[in-house]
């Protein structure tokens, strides 16, 4: 990072993948259930690169964390338990060991979406948390924000508004949700009617608890979702990948659109770290 000093930071995470015991990792007293060995050193690899916790300590006033999704493989609650300490806090993984990206001191700027792997097959048929089925509570037990919302914030004079879209919904009837397993998503017609009154309330001023001096037609408006609203060009076509596109995409991009049509202004799109980029209208 530069010496000059940015207007606004954001880091964008996804895909952590927490298991429930990570590498089946379970021996009390050696190894918490946090970790293994070498994931320790991957998580802590990544602290490092990121430069986590200076940046915290120095930028921690315009900060914004964006974590879009697939942050447990299987929606099983030591995984929740585990990412959720991983990211908020800096637990011992062992008797000596520390990892976690210390997050909760800017927790009112920290913006999460769940991915098709934080809503994983429904029922007991496929898990031995047997009393934990509902995924979706599993998910809003830790990240308990309603979705789809906006989040109006003014940082050094910019005003930037988050909205966070939930793009796990199916519209058929899929009571095993086997769709969403295979990663398969779509954001729905309830969900593109709520995010259009969010927007008009926003443009309106009604929007409750709007900061001083926000203005919401100049902002800088960012989406978050899991699923791929629009593939790069330079990535190869293959069944994967359209597998894990959005249902519904040219409805969503055209949603987006018209929000940011009369106004100058950029609207970003936050999906899955594996793209590397993204989208922007």
């Amino acid at each position: 990072m530069s010496n000059s000093k940015p207007d606004v930071i954001i880091y964008h995470i996804s895909d952590l993948h927490f298991g429930p015991y990570l590498q089946g990792v379970s021996k009390i007293g050696e190894w918490s259930s946090f970790a293994a060995p070498h994931d320790y050193n991957l998580l802590q690899g990544m602290e490092s690169s990121l430069h986590f916790s200076s940046v915290i300590e120095q930028y921690k006033d315009r900060l914004i964390v964006a974590i879009t999704g697939d942050m447990t493989t299987a929606a099983e609650p030591p995984a929740y338990e585990s990412v959720n300490n991983y990211l908020r806090d800096y637990p011992f993984v062992s008797s000596i060991l520390q990892v976690g990206l210390r997050l909760q001191a800017i927790q009112n700027r920290i913006y999460f979406v769940p991915g098709n792997h934080d809503m994983w097959v429904y029922g007991n048929w496929f898990t031995r948390w047997k009393g934990y089925a509902d995924r979706k509570d599993q998910y809003e037990r830790y990240f308990p924000e309603k979705l789809p919302n906006a989040y109006p914030i003014v940082i050094n004079g910019i005003s930037i508004t988050i909205f966070t879209i939930d793009s796990n919904r199916l519209v058929k009837l899929n009571p095993l949700n086997f769709l969403n397993a295979l990663g398969r998503g779509e954001v729905g017609k309830s969900q593109i009617a709520d995010i259009q009154t969010l927007h008009m309330k926003l443009l309106d001023g009604t929007f409750p608890n709007t900061p001083k001096d926000f203005d919401y037609r100049s902002s800088l408006k960012i989406a978050l979702m899991h699923h791929h609203l629009a593939l790069p060009s330079d990535i190869p076509t293959s069944i994967e990948q359209d597998i894990l596109k959005l249902g519904d995409a040219q409805s969503v991009s055209t949603l987006l659109s018209a929000l940011v049509h009369k106004f100058t202004n950029v609207f970003y799109v936050m999906q899955r770290a594996d793209m590397n980029r993204p989208t922007v209208f």
